[in-house]
């Protein structure tokens, strides 16, 4: 496989609030890389930059859905397998790119959750899918198709960006 063909879009996307303004540490998160890998149709969800060492152990939650964790067993990415018949054809452009401007990431203080939405409007009833791992479900329409990840307790599941310090850390444990 020649790797320096492979089509390689990120989209960083800033979190919003449910509140007009940040009330704790947990209510400003840092925003998100969608990294669409357009030659494998696959798509990583990172919550933080994922550096040497840093990834500890993933588990597989549903068969398109790979759950990434570091050493604390909190999240630091999503990958989405086979993402053209996980997502509703208007999810990319005419060129075969994921499009910016269906994801919304939204988090809800209140109830800690962090809601990722990859359709503006969608006229199809959903269906709320528990996934094998705690925390984590996904909405799907009647087409079957991905509408909505939701993670609970995400102020606890979801990891933090990483200082410069615990970056040379964990990339010395791995040398």
């Amino acid at each position: 496989m020649n790797f320096e063909n492979l089509s390689i879009v990120d989209i960083q996307v800033h979190v919003r609030n449910t509140k007009p303004e940040p009330v704790t540490e947990n209510s400003d998160w840092p925003d998100i890389i969608f990294r669409h890998y357009k030659d494998t149709d696959d798509l990583g969800i990172y919550f933080i930059k994922v550096t040497p060492g840093v990834l500890k152990i993933s588990d597989n939650s549903l068969d398109d859905l790979l759950v990434s964790y570091d050493h604390n067993r909190k999240i630091i990415s999503i990958d989405l397998d086979i993402i053209s018949s996980l997502f509703h054809s208007n999810m990319f452009t005419v060129d075969g790119l994921l499009n910016a401007k269906f994801i919304k990431p939204i988090y809800d203080e209140d109830s800690d959750t962090l809601k990722i939405n990859f359709v503006n409007i969608n006229p199809l009833p959903t269906k709320i899918q528990k996934t094998t791992i705690n925390d984590i479900e996904v909405e799907m329409d009647t087409a079957k198709k991905l509408i909505t990840i939701l993670f609970y307790n995400a102020s606890k599941s979801i990891a933090k960006p990483l200082s410069e310090e615990e970056i040379n850390f964990f990339a010395e444990k791995v040398e």
